[in-house]
């Protein structure tokens, strides 16, 4: 349902079909919803064990993390970025396991992978990043009105809108990012050792997942309202 949502909302709505009804709109997405469980289930067909299906979203994930997170930290980042990330992420993961060209150890070839699709990945929507053009000017003032992110990355955007405070916050979203992924793991390999009966590890691990939890609440907490706050930050594109 998120896959259908992403392709019809962004990519066909947006490119291809923009002033259809509504009820056009949701046919659409149910023929995609359709395709792409078939897609789904020739690639777990060719899947050997769930660990093998665990690995094809994690070399997926790592390719396209860079633009999800960038996306809000520099302007130039279109829908364009998105698509070529997606699609290249999933093109060169599934190359790579079909062609089978990295030999030795399991952890070792699934790293090579990981880190193969990455770069492959990140080359290309960067690339295809300088290569379109970007957003219209009164989304990226919208977005950069109400979402207020570091201005480093939006310097050009942060011109247009002298009235918007500048904010500097990269460093602590990076400590807070550090922070939470220590949260979640700890979280996981705590209770992972609580079952296999390794009690006072687990419980340790457990406890440094709370204590990361109550820094990044005491650290949230003090980040003042802003005056136009709203529940929703809206689309970047």
């Amino acid at each position: 349902n998120w896959g259908s949502s992403s392709l019809v909302s962004d990519f066909y709505r947006r490119f291809v079909q923009r002033a259809a009804p509504e009820r056009h709109y949701v046919v659409v997405s149910r023929w995609v919803t359709v395709l792409l469980v078939v897609l789904a289930a020739c690639v777990s067909w060719e899947l050997a064990t769930i660990r093998s299906g665990w690995e094809v979203l994690l070399e997926v994930g790592a390719g396209t993390g860079s633009v999800y997170l960038l996306r809000w930290y520099w302007w130039r980042v279109n829908a364009w970025s998105e698509i070529a990330a997606m699609t290249t992420a999933l093109i060169v993961s599934l190359s790579i396991r079909w062609v089978a060209p990295f030999h030795g150890s399991e952890p070792a070839v699934f790293a090579k992978q990981t880190l193969v699709t990455t770069l492959v990945t990140m080359a290309a929507w960067v690339l295809v990043t300088l290569l379109t053009p970007p957003e219209p000017r009164d989304t990226l003032v919208r977005f950069y009105r109400r979402v207020r992110p570091d201005v480093l990355g939006w310097g050009p955007i942060a011109q247009i809108a002298p009235e918007v405070v500048p904010v500097h916050d990269l460093g602590r979203n990076l400590r807070d990012w550090i922070v939470g992924c220590a949260m979640v793991y700890c979280a996981l390999f705590g209770v992972g050792k609580i079952c296999l009966l390794s009690g006072r590890f687990g419980v340790l691990l457990l406890g440094s997942s709370l204590g990361c939890a109550a820094y990044l609440y005491r650290g949230l907490s003090r980040i003042p309202p802003t005056a136009d706050s709203q529940p929703s930050v809206g689309r970047r594109y």
